[in-house]
């Protein structure tokens, strides 16, 4: 009991001494702020009385070169006490003596027959007048004589120059114009400008494409002459005097707008009927066809009997009304052979008929000659995971959805 006792007055005693020596700890660091403020204080005290100090001395020297400045009498006590307080004290005490009299100005006398001195007047120098003489003497300069200028060799390009054949037609011009942008593609900046500078091209610091294309467009001039004024024969001919609206002098209209059209031709997704004179067998054998192929099915197969087909035929309709058919979609072709039929828009609905040469020079504007147009000979699973690493590093790949079975150019 008495151990206990002892171990719990000593560890009181630790807690006592402990917490006496955090009160000593809290007490020295308050008196050491405390130190810290009433040195800064006195510190900031000394330099504002500097700063005045000095200020009034420029104030003096100002005055004094003004001839405003007050005399002062000095005492034979200023240099006695070296010490800081009592320099300190002793301007303060200078700093109000001032002389009763001041000094008065009177009228010079005359000595014998002397005349009175006259003291020029001061005037401020004068600054931004130079005599133009001077100013024509000094800035003459002996004549500079030109260095020899030396010639220097053209640089001679490391790139491979290869031979594009232009051939006619405009399957010819798409085969030039694409070659073209193969071999400039595959070259630098320096071999473009130095190829521009010998095909007589102007190069005005553009882009890399938008040089290319302005080489391309040059060539492409040279070869095949101004657009309109070719003389060169196209593949596929169009037959003059065509009974159709024309655009600028070229075949473009609507097929739904052509008169004389059935409507189920106009849209794409309309599937031509087969004509057949006996729908009754047709039908019959189909169903006998479909029954034989399942697995549990007799060897002999399934009869299907006329009768029973009539029964699930419904009545007789013409074939113009409902249906489509093959005769008025080849009679249709063949008044409109040599032109281009496409959906528009991507529309299934609706038709656009056109000449070939109008289509020919939209897909070259649109893609080949477009400055978004890139020539890629890299495969389409490279080119795919080079887009994936794009989305990836933009942090766009919450918003994109890859297609596993896709490929480039599907819908």
């Amino acid at each position: 009991m008495k151990m206990y006792i002892d171990a719990e007055q000593a560890r009181k005693e630790d807690r006592e001494r402990e917490k006496k020596e955090k009160e000593k700890r809290k007490q020295e660091e308050r008196e050491r702020e405390l130190r810290e403020e009433e040195a800064r204080v006195a510190r900031e005290k000394r330099e504002e009385k500097r700063r005045i100090k000095k200020e009034e001395e420029k104030r003096k020297e100002a005055d004094f070169r003004k001839g405003k400045a007050p005399v002062y009498s000095s005492g034979s006590d200023d240099d006695k006490n070296p010490s800081n307080s009592d320099v300190e004290a002793l301007s303060e005490q200078a700093e109000g003596l001032v002389i009763s009299e001041k000094r008065k100005c009177s009228a010079e006398r005359v000595v014998g027959d002397s005349p009175p001195m006259v003291t020029p007047a001061k005037h401020p120098t004068k600054r931004g007048q130079l005599d133009p003489k001077r100013l024509v003497l000094s800035c003459r300069h002996p004549a500079l004589k030109r260095s020899p200028t030396t010639r220097k060799t053209p640089v001679r390009s490391l790139m491979k120059k290869k031979k594009i054949l232009a051939t006619v037609g405009q399957m010819g011009k798409l085969r030039y114009v694409t070659d073209n942008l193969r071999e400039l593609g595959d070259l630098n900046v320096d071999e473009l400008k130095q190829i521009c500078r010998e095909e007589d091209v102007q190069f005005e610091e553009k882009k890399k494409m938008d040089t290319i294309f302005v080489i391309m467009e040059k060539r492409t001039h040279v070869a095949y002459g101004v657009e309109g004024n070719d003389e060169e024969t196209t593949e596929v001919t169009i037959k003059e005097g065509m009974p159709y609206p024309r655009v600028g002098g070229h075949v473009r209209f609507k097929l739904q707008d052509l008169e004389g059209v059935n409507p189920l031709i106009c849209n794409a997704n309309n599937v031509p009927k087969l004509k057949v004179s006996d729908h009754e067998s047709l039908l019959a054998r189909e169903i006998a066809t479909g029954f034989s192929m399942w697995i549990n099915s007799d060897k002999d197969g399934i009869t299907v009997q006329r009768r029973e087909v009539i029964r699930c035929m419904s009545k007789t309709v013409r074939i113009g009304e409902k249906y489509l058919d093959t005769k008025d979609v080849e009679a249709l072709k063949e008044k409109q052979e040599g032109l281009v039929l496409t959906p528009l828009d991507r529309n299934l609905g609706e038709t656009l008929v056109m000449c070939p040469k109008l289509y020919f020079d939209a897909m070259m504007d649109m893609f080949v000659l477009s400055t978004g147009y890139t020539i890629v000979n890299d495969s389409e699973t490279t080119i795919q995971q080079k887009m994936k690493d794009d989305a990836r590093a933009s942090g766009l790949q919450q918003f994109v959805r890859w297609d596993s079975k896709g490929c480039i150019g599907s819908m």
